[in-house]
């Protein structure tokens, strides 16, 4: 079984699907931490922003967002 495969088998699983919406948390918190920050943290901010997109593209969010909490099948 491939990489791809494997992760959509545990797409399905809730306990995988709390861990990557946990994710999905951090990077809306980095999201709101942009408003206002200094100018110095931007970088920062924004290279937080890049890892979290990656791990939630390859952890198939969109898939999981919708079989565990959109509940669009």
């Amino acid at each position: 079984m491939d990489l791809e495969e494997a992760l959509k088998q545990l797409a399905h699983n809730p306990a995988y699907a709390n861990v990557v919406a946990q994710i999905h948390a951090y990077r809306e918190n980095s999201i709101k931490a942009l408003a206002g920050a200094p100018t110095e943290t931007v970088q920062q901010i924004s290279g937080e922003l890049l890892a979290y997109d990656s791990m939630l593209d390859l952890m198939n969010w969109d898939l999981i967002n919708n079989i565990h909490f959109n509940k669009i099948n």
